[in-house]
């Protein structure tokens, strides 16, 4: 009886190796060559006629992946991820929501990414971060929350950083408030 006990602990081990060890593996595809980056530059209008009426879509399809490997990797005793790629996947979720026009749920993902980072990223205030702000800002402005919008977008307005561009992204969206 202890060995069977002792050999299920040791196959539950290995399965959960396993499992993270297909997680990683899932994110290292996503994060390279399927995000929703390159999801928005597919040219599916072409191939219209060859998708079924009744399928997710893309985007919803992609998201939901992304979903369940957080999900799943919340589960997990170990997470098989970092405190950075958590925050990439909530994120990631959460603008694909915001493609398909559900701010309330993207809203929440940007949030989760952002409690997320001020585990690795001191003050407050690092790149990271930034952009998911930067993200949450324009969800905030689809909500009609324009002075939070606003808000969002002065956080990240005031940080001199080694990439201005997220600075002048910022004021461009600041043009829709």
């Amino acid at each position: 009886s202890m060995a069977s006990a002792s050999e299920q602990n040791a196959q539950a081990d290995g399965s959960a190796d396993l499992r993270a060890r297909m997680m990683r593996a899932t994110y290292g595809v996503m994060r390279s060559v399927y995000s929703a980056g390159v999801l928005s530059r597919f040219g599916v209008e072409r191939y219209t006629s060859s998708i079924d009426r009744n399928s997710l879509g893309t985007f919803e399809s992609y998201r939901q992946t992304v979903l369940r490997l957080v999900r799943s990797a919340v589960n997990l005793s170990a997470t098989p991820f970092r405190d950075d790629e958590l925050a990439w996947l909530y994120n990631e979720a959460a603008v694909l929501g915001l493609f398909q026009g559900r701010q309330f749920d993207a809203n929440f993902l940007f949030e989760q990414a952002i409690r997320i980072t001020k585990r690795f990223e001191i003050g407050g205030s690092g790149a990271v971060r930034r952009r998911i702000i930067l993200n949450q800002a324009l969800c905030r402005i689809e909500l009609g929350q324009l002075d939070r919008g606003r808000d969002l977008l002065n956080q990240v307005i005031a940080v001199e950083s080694e990439t201005p561009t997220l600075r002048l992204v910022a004021r461009g969206y600041q043009a829709l408030i």
